[in-house]
């Protein structure tokens, strides 16, 4: 079990309270799946997008393996960086790296290739 935020790797999926939140940011207590390089949350501080269960079919939903015990779409376009340090969280499970690959394209289209979704 990883109970400390060093120990945590990019594909891991945390329970975590987003609050305080401003207008359309997600919010509350919910998993995000944490998207930062391994190096990067050895600080403390981590890159996550939000995981929701209700799908509205937005291009930016990416969805959650089904045989994974999160259910739901990761909402690609919601990254923002947390201070685990200072956050009450916990994990839950990882993304298998082959199902990872989805995050991580997505990703690279809208922040690296600049090609939108």
């Amino acid at each position: 079990m990883k109970n400390e935020v060093s120990q945590l790797n990019s594909a891991d999926i945390i329970f975590v309270n987003l609050d305080p939140r401003k207008g359309h940011e997600q919010g509350g207590e919910r998993p995000v799946v944490v998207i930062t390089p391994d190096f990067m949350n050895r600080l403390g501080i981590v890159g996550v997008l939000p995981i929701t269960t209700k799908r509205k079919g937005f291009p930016f939903e990416i969805p959650i393996p089904s045989e994974m015990m999160t259910k739901g779409v990761i909402l690609g376009i919601h990254f923002r960086s947390l201070d685990l340090k200072e956050r009450s969280w916990r994990y839950l499970e990882t993304i298998p790296e082959n199902k990872y690959e989805m995050v991580r394209d997505f990703l690279k289209a809208i922040l690296i290739d600049n090609r939108g979704i």
